[in-house]
């Protein structure tokens, strides 16, 4: 949350992350952002080249039917997506659902979900195996 708390070297070294993948043409990286979105439309997110290179590919998931959400990406989920996807009325969506979105496609998806504890089973149980 470098830009909801306003960290400028965290945000300053982000941008610097930015030009270079401009400069690269970022063909072989995936960098991924994990924020709300409110905090991504902060004061000091307006002028981040991290930011703008993000909003300018509309590539993502997002895991909400706010519009919000969805506007970061420049998508809109209509009425018709809602009946086709069988969503009910609201801004929730079952657990692991949401949406991909790559070039301004959009496609309703399914992720796993695990719950904490699980992992921290899993993630013992690989320690005792090594």
């Amino acid at each position: 949350m470098p830009y909801a708390n306003n960290n400028q070297p965290l945000i300053k070294a982000l941008d610097q992350l930015a030009e270079a993948l401009i400069q690269t043409s970022h063909s072989h990286y995936l960098f991924m952002i994990a924020d709300m979105v409110g905090n991504l439309k902060g004061p000091y997110s307006y002028s981040s080249t991290l930011i703008k290179l993000f909003q300018q590919n509309q590539t993502g998931i997002f895991f909400s039917l706010d519009d919000n959400d969805s506007q970061w990406f420049n998508v809109r989920i209509t009425s018709q997506m809602r009946k086709s996807y069988n969503i009910s009325t609201g801004n929730n969506l079952p657990i692991g659902r949401g949406f991909l979105v790559r070039k301004g496609k959009i496609e309703y998806i399914q992720i796993p979900f695990i719950q904490p504890e699980q992992i921290n089973a899993l993630a013992k149980n690989m320690v005792v195996k090594q």
